[in-house]
């Protein structure tokens, strides 16, 4: 009974530990696209990509010209934005 008892132990020891392990940082990214006179740009499209995985993630600015990427991994980004006009 006392091995059955200190395997279960052992074995919840290393499940806590695997958890700690596998936990990842995020961040999010959020700002606002305006034009040459400071007037807000409605509807662009904002394209983020991560440098190193090439993955995209897109998004439309909203009607106060804002944008937002939320649960990104850590690194480096290329942020474009297209809009018409």
């Amino acid at each position: 009974m006392k091995r059955y008892l200190a395997l279960i132990i052992v074995l919840l020891c290393m499940c806590a530990q695997a958890a700690v392990v596998w936990g990842q940082a995020t961040t999010s990214l959020h700002g606002s696209v305006t034009d040459a006179s400071g007037a807000t740009v409605v509807e662009a499209k904002v394209t983020l990509t991560n440098v190193a995985t090439s993955f995209v993630r897109q998004t439309v600015t909203t009607s106060k010209g804002g944008y937002e990427f939320v649960s990104l991994l850590p690194g480096t980004y290329k942020l474009t934005v297209e809009a018409k006009g």
